[in-house]
């Protein structure tokens, strides 16, 4: 039976992180061990090959503002736009005039509008046979709205939502360059019962 061949030091110093930490993501044991990426890896696929060592491949994805998800952050959703600009013209409007006076497309104005009837914001009467469109209610910040700002300040990953934040960013995600997501791949280290063994007699 061979003897088995002494530790290099960058192994002695990847098994004590692994054992201090019960295992670790590589970037997070790099840093404890005070080593580079490129010296963790390498590490530990001597490790690995001595069995003291496993890793596993951890998927998950990052979501962030797109160009037009940074604009509701600073300006607002394009129906509190709308109700906003309704409520400066004393809080009703002629449906017609508000077409033509709220400076957006068509298909802007039409999702704002029907956004902004969905949340009960708005509703539509008809006097003297004119349609005209009235504020009803407003809240002081939505669900979405709250998301955004979240997701403005940094990027978020789907391990840290909540299921409720998982719902809504669904809708958001149905908005045109309102939402970007991009999936990450991190390895993940933990330490074999032979690792532990080995490092508990260094």
């Amino acid at each position: 039976m061979g003897v088995a061949k002494p530790l290099h030091n960058l192994e002695k110093r990847i098994l004590k992180s692994l054992n201090k930490n019960k295992g670790g993501l590589l970037e997070k044991v790099a840093e404890e061990a005070k080593l580079s990426l490129d010296q963790t890896r390498r590490a530990v696929e001597w490790l690995k090959a001595k069995g003291m060592v496993k890793t596993e491949i951890e998927q998950s994805k990052i979501f962030f503002l797109d160009i037009k998800g940074r604009k509701a952050v600073k300006e607002g959703l394009p129906e509190r736009r709308l109700v906003n600009h309704i409520t400066d013209m004393k809080g009703k409007a002629i449906l017609a005039d508000l077409k033509k006076k709220y400076r957006t497309t068509p298909q802007e104005f039409s999702a704002a509008f029907g956004n902004a009837s969905k949340k009960g914001w708005i509703g539509i009467t008809t006097e003297n046979d004119i349609r005209i469109v009235k504020v009803k209610q407003l809240v002081k910040r939505t669900p979405e709205e709250g998301l955004l700002i979240k997701l403005n300040q940094s990027k978020v990953s789907s391990t840290g939502i909540t299921d409720e934040e998982k719902s809504i960013l669904i809708n958001l995600k149905k908005r045109p360059q309102y939402i970007k997501e991009k999936e990450i791949k991190r390895t993940k280290i933990n330490i074999t019962p032979l690792g532990s063994k080995t490092v508990n007699s260094l």
